[in-house]
């Protein structure tokens, strides 16, 4: 798939993949309907599932198979007042190498009161000599609730791959009451396979996730998630910053990551949303 991307790019440069995803919920007590805007431009597609417990459970697609060189996708989410939503991709999003440029996956989130939003998408597959830059921006009512995750995984390991060379920045924003309350900006780009292999640095992981989460009640209900970083996760941290909760978790077997995640992230619907929702049902773990 890299090569006939790559073939692609380099007779059409300037045609490089473009999407965007433009999605607008709705309380259904409004509309039997939960979303009132569908937008799919470019390569990108949005599809809907039925759930068993009336959620709204929206697929994101990239038709292209991939991404590279100067390729841009954008999601743009709007939550309206109690509106409810599960969002997540229909599979682990990959990175080739670059010809040229950078590629960009921008993702904004907007949110009213009593809105909750769960933003599960799978994990990013970066290849060697690959460059991104990934960018989170959520802006959260004080009384609505909201669940995200973004993941990377640093070549796909059970074919030995191995990424000696590239850039990756993935950053967070996350106002609260449209104020400033979290910022986080991780950077790999010189240097790139010395820093996976320093046991300083990155210790040669192969997964890397970040959970975001806020609810009004959070910092009540944390002690089961806190335990379960201190007790199941020797590689991951958990914090309170500003009220909005915080788990950073790396390991060197993907498989590993992804059971404590979903393990995590049942904690977090249970003890923090009183939710139990589990996994979107096309994650196969």
């Amino acid at each position: 798939m890299s090569l006939s991307l790559n073939n692609y790019r380099k007779n059409n440069l300037q045609n490089a993949i473009s999407g965007k995803i433009d999605l607008e919920f709705i309380d259904t007590k409004i509309s039997k309907q939960a979303v009132k805007k569908v937008y799919q431009y470019g390569y990108s597609k949005v599809r809907f599932v039925n759930t068993d417990n009336n959620n709204t459970e929206a697929i994101l697609i990239n038709t292209a198979g991939g991404l590279t060189s100067s390729d841009i996708i954008e999601n743009d989410i709007k939550m309206n007042e109690n509106s409810k939503a599960v969002i997540t991709s229909q599979a682990a999003e990959k990175i080739y190498k670059n010809i040229s440029g950078i590629v960009s996956i921008n993702t904004n989130i907007e949110m009213d009161k009593n809105s909750f939003i769960q933003w599960l998408p799978q994990e990013t597959i970066i290849f060697d000599q690959s460059k991104t830059k990934r960018k989170t921006s959520v802006y959260i009512n004080k009384y609505s609730k909201f669940l995200g995750l973004e993941s990377v995984m640093f070549g796909r390991q059970l074919h030995g791959e191995k990424i000696k060379s590239g850039f990756f920045s993935d950053h967070w924003k996350i106002y609260l009451n449209e104020k400033l309350s979290f910022v986080d900006k991780f950077i790999v780009e010189e240097n790139f396979k010395d820093k996976l292999l320093n046991k300083f640095i990155f210790n040669d992981v192969a997964f890397m996730s970040t959970i975001i989460f806020y609810s009004e009640e959070l910092e009540n209900n944390t002690k089961d998630i806190a335990d379960f970083i201190i007790n199941k996760s020797d590689t991951g941290g958990f914090s309170i910053i500003n009220g909005i909760g915080i788990i950073k978790i790396v390991d060197k077997k993907p498989h590993n990551i992804k059971i404590k995640l979903n393990n995590l992230i049942q904690l977090i619907q249970k003890n923090v949303f009183n939710y139990n929702y589990g996994l979107p049902r096309i994650w196969n773990y």
